[in-house]
């Protein structure tokens, strides 16, 4: 039943859950920050839709586990490329790299203050850095948010099993209670 209801919703996740690969970068609204939201946010309600009923019906065969860990990492497979989209179409390890030998040489009192040293040559104007930094602070935002959502969908999980477990068992059978790692760990 369990592997039936996740067919199901692996089917749902492709359908609702996904990001338009010709999304045009030079149409506003089409940000990395917001295609990302958008995954996170279908992921999200993809779990409030589907786990109230697999937590109740499936939990005796770790079917809530496995549709936590399901639309997580439907959700990671579909970021990521879009996060290293991201990096590589804003040039960000280059942008560092020059950001951070810019630093150097103010820091080290090597050039003049009021010196733009290359910075907007290799870096940007500053309306355009806040506009990337902006872009870049949504991101994280975004991910941070759904992250916190999903660790207390599994804090969840776990206390219902709990529950259900100290309901079910002996006095020594609940000592034994330990909960399940749902997610894998963070790299």
């Amino acid at each position: 039943a369990v592997q039936l209801y996740l067919q199901f919703l692996r089917e749902i996740l492709n359908e609702k859950v996904y990001v338009e690969e010709n999304d045009d970068e030079n149409q506003p609204g089409s940000t990395y920050a917001i295609k990302m939201a958008k995954v996170y946010n279908g992921s999200v309600s993809m779990l409030r839709h589907h786990l109230p009923m697999v937590s109740h019906c499936l939990h005796k065969a770790n079917g809530d586990v496995a549709v936590v860990r399901q639309v997580h990492e439907h959700c990671s497979d579909t970021v990521l490329p879009l996060w290293r989209s991201y990096q590589r179409q804003r040039q960000l390890g280059s942008v560092r790299r020059h950001a951070e030998r810019i630093a150097d040489l103010y820091q080290q009192g090597e050039v003049d203050p009021d010196s733009d040293v290359g910075f907007t040559t290799h870096i940007g104007s500053l309306p355009d850095v806040d506009s990337a930094m902006e872009e870049a602070a949504m991101c994280i935002q975004h991910a941070e948010s759904y992250l916190r959502f999903v660790q207390h969908t599994c804090d969840e999980v776990n206390r219902a099993r709990h529950i259900r477990h100290e309901k079910s068992t002996t006095e020594s059978e609940r000592q034994s209670y330990k909960p399940m790692e749902i997610l894998p760990p963070p790299d």
